[in-house]
């Protein structure tokens, strides 16, 4: 099945704009929302170690390596940075020293916290002008308009939007929800 060619402006129009939405979130939302709770140089991908360890507790290093799709030398190099800032500590395995668990301490679930406080302030004052009826209805648009993006490509089974767990009821990708990122995966 060959992909539908885009026949009027409203669709590349409409792509530009999901483009900018893009970037906005990125650069806007989510980075400046770091750089706003901590001097603490972290990456995205540290964040999101440290996000999956607050919503779904304590993991393997071998766990983490599979959920973020990276090499054991990423996944201890981003573990060492984030130990040695206090946010996570390691425990190892009574009977097996190579099976290593990490866990987030208090203060890398305080850095997740302020984190997704300043990012939901910065929605909150971009939908400032919205009334309650439009918010409702834009949020019913982009869950469908995700729905129908994973459902027009056959690789979405391979991905996670990583919602965080906030969706878990929910997930447009209930099928694979056994891989859920967020999901308790003992």
């Amino acid at each position: 099945m060959s992909p539908t060619p885009i026949s009027d402006d409203l669709d590349k129009n409409l792509g530009d704009v999901f483009h900018i939405l893009g970037r906005l979130i990125t650069e806007l939302f989510e980075k400046d929302s770091l750089a706003k709770i901590t001097s603490l140089q972290l990456t995205q991908q540290q964040l999101n170690m440290l996000t999956l360890l607050d919503a779904a507790g304590l993991h393997t290093m071998t766990e983490l390596c599979r959920l973020h799709n990276i090499s054991p030398p990423a996944a201890t190099k981003n573990v060492d940075k984030l130990e040695s800032l206090g946010l996570v500590k390691r425990h190892l395995t009574d009977g097996d020293r190579r099976l290593v668990r990490v866990e987030i301490t208090a203060a890398g679930s305080q850095l997740v916290y302020k984190y997704r406080n300043s990012y939901l302030e910065k929605v909150t004052e971009a939908l400032s002008g919205f009334s309650t009826e439009e918010k409702s209805d834009l949020l019913d648009e982009m869950e469908d308009f995700i729905r129908n993006g994973i459902a027009a490509n056959p690789d979405a089974a391979l991905i996670c939007l990583q919602c965080q767990g906030r969706f878990s009821d929910s997930c447009v990708l209930q099928e694979h929800f056994d891989r859920c990122l967020y999901a308790r995966t003992e």
